[in-house]
Parts: C-alpha cells; sequence; structure tokens
C-alpha cells in the first residue's frame, strides 16, 4: 500500500467514522459525566456540587448559598443552581479521524494492549478537553462572585486558561495523530521510503 491509498481509504472511512461518533455521543457524555463528577468536585471545593449529562452535553452544577451573585440574588436560607454545560464532541473532534486512520491501516495487527493503550489516551484526552472546559465556564463565563469561594491565584487563572486552549485546539488532533504515528510506525517507515514516481519527460 502506498501514501495515496492510504490516504483513499482513509477519505472513504471519515463518513462512516464521524457518522458514529455523532451517533455515540450522549453514551460518551453519560461515561465523562461519571467519571468527572467525583474529580471536579473535589477540584473545586464542592463549588460544583454535581456533573451530569443531557443528551450530547456535560452539565456541572453549581449550587449557591444565599447572597447576591450579580443580578442573581438568592434569599438567605435558600439555594440556587447554575449550570455550565460544554459538548464533548468539539473537545474529540480528531477521534473519527483516528478510528478511519486506524480502519485505512489495518487494524487487525494490533494487540489487545496497543488497543487498551490507545483508548486509554483518547478517553484521558476527553476528560481534560471536557474538565478543562468546566472549569473555564466556571471561573471566566459566570460572574467572579460565583467562582469567588475557590480563591484562584492570578497565576491559577493563567494556566487554566492555557489549559482549556490545549484541550479545545490542540490536544483533539495532536493526540490521535500521535497515537497512529506510534502504533503504525513501521508502516509510515515503509511508506516514506517507497520511491517516488519521476513524472512524465516530454
Amino acid at each position: 500500500m502506498n501514501t495515496t491509498q492510504l490516504i483513499r481509504r482513509v477519505l472513504a472511512w471519515l463518513p462512516l467514522t464521524y457518522g458514529l461518533w455523532f451517533l455515540l455521543a450522549p453514551a460518551m457524555a453519560w461515561l465523562l459525566a461519571g467519571l468527572l463528577q467525583p474529580l471536579l468536585v473535589w477540584i473545586s471545593g464542592e463549588l460544583i456540587f454535581a456533573v451530569q449529562h443531557e443528551g450530547a452535553l456535560v452539565q456541572a452544577v453549581v449550587r449557591l448559598g444565599g447572597g447576591t451573585y450579580g443580578d442573581l440574588m438568592v434569599p438567605a436560607g435558600r439555594f440556587a443552581e447554575v449550570l455550565i454545560e460544554v459538548r464533548p464532541l468539539l473537545y474529540g473532534y480528531g477521534v473519527p479521524l483516528f478510528a478511519a486512520l486506524l480502519l485505512a491501516s489495518g487494524v487487525g495487527r494490533l494487540s489487545w494492549r496497543a488497543w487498551l493503550g490507545s483508548l486509554a489516551g483518547l478517553l484521558l484526552m476527553l476528560l481534560f478537553g471536557v474538565g478543562v472546559g468546566l472549569l473555564k465556564a466556571l471561573v471566566f463565563d459566570l460572574h467572579p462572585s460565583i467562582a469567588a469561594p475557590w480563591q484562584l491565584q492570578s497565576w491559577s487563572r493563567e494556566l487554566l486558561a492555557l489549559g482549556y486552549q490545549l484541550g479545545l485546539l490542540m490536544l483533539p488532533i495532536v493526540t490521535p495523530l500521535s497515537l497512529w504515528f506510534v502504533l503504525f510506525a513501521d508502516q509510515l517507515v515503509q511508506l516514506s521510503r517507497q520511491p517516488r514516481a519521476e513524472p512524465p519527460r516530454p
């Protein structure tokens, strides 16, 4: 198989893999919400009360006690809940590409350890992206008084903003491609060594 054939196979698989990715989005949101629940509650100092899913969305529930939060006033002795949500599809747009690359390259060559390692890497990528996306929404998208009890330092806010950019813009494409390069390094070396066809002489 040469490079042209590989590209054609990848392009042929992409519509199917992206279609399955959209169909499986609610199940993925359910899994991510369950895994992020204890982590985000702990990181936020219980400012995030719960993490749940609604269709293809992952939502964090922020419970507020009595007080004034910008335009929101909560009477003393009462509680209010604020929902922040993210769409995991935005943080995993490289997953269908990874699946198409696997199918085009030959999944039968992979061991079960390679499969588990790949799935773990993709899951960690999604957990990081969605988790940081929810924390970013809590700190930067809501009124500052809501996140004030968390008492983040300026460097922590900058680190959170950087993590959000990594999780949304870089990791979704870098992680799948890196995994594919590692899994099929020998095949890629063979493709790079194939002689290139010379253009016909006039």
